[in-house]
């Protein structure tokens, strides 16, 4: 890179200053980190897993394609969004307050690494999704965000549903 400018601006015939710098080396570190970066993106966006970012009062500020298409909804219709109304019911069909959790949740995630709740796809269908949540703090030590990445455990926590049943029907005394 080659920067050349006046001795005198008001009399070029007194020469230049010529500065050069060898670009090289920016460049081998500008493409690795650009090839760095579609790694990570290719890892995110295929990974088997719901991958969600979400501030301190519950809105989505990042989910990858996986979430995108395991919820049913698109980039641009989560971002920006609550969770609440969105991926998450007020309430869930047992009756747990999910807006007093995604407080909870908010305030203490260490209290929250591992969660396991139940959640809503856009058609409306609940489905359950065991959450490992990381908080990430600023410099001041405030929490700027979580990073939530969750797995369906809907089959797992069905079956044990049934199993629980058949035991209680068994054991349950004759009327």
């Amino acid at each position: 890179h080659l920067q050349s400018r006046p001795v005198d601006p008001e009399d070029p015939s007194q020469g230049h200053i010529v500065a050069g710098q060898d670009m090289t080396e920016y460049h081998r570190i500008r493409d690795l980190l650009r090839r760095s970066e579609l790694r990570y993106q290719d890892l995110i966006d295929n990974a088997h897993s719901i991958i969600l970012r979400v501030d301190p009062q519950g809105i989505v500020r990042f989910i990858n394609r996986f979430g995108e298409t395991f919820f049913g909804y698109s980039a641009d219709e989560m971002v920006g969004k609550n969770l609440l109304g969105t991926i998450l019911p007020e309430r869930s069909r047992t009756g747990r307050d999910l807006a007093a959790m995604v407080k909870e949740v908010m305030q203490k995630p260490e209290d929250f690494e591992v969660n396991v709740n139940e959640n809503m796809k856009k058609s409306g269908e609940r489905v359950w999704i065991a959450w490992t949540n990381k908080a990430i703090y600023d410099d001041a030590g405030q929490i700027n965000e979580v990073l939530c990445i969750g797995n369906d455990v809907t089959d797992r926590v069905l079956a044990e549903r049934v199993i629980y049943e058949q035991r209680f029907k068994m054991v349950r005394p004759a009327r």
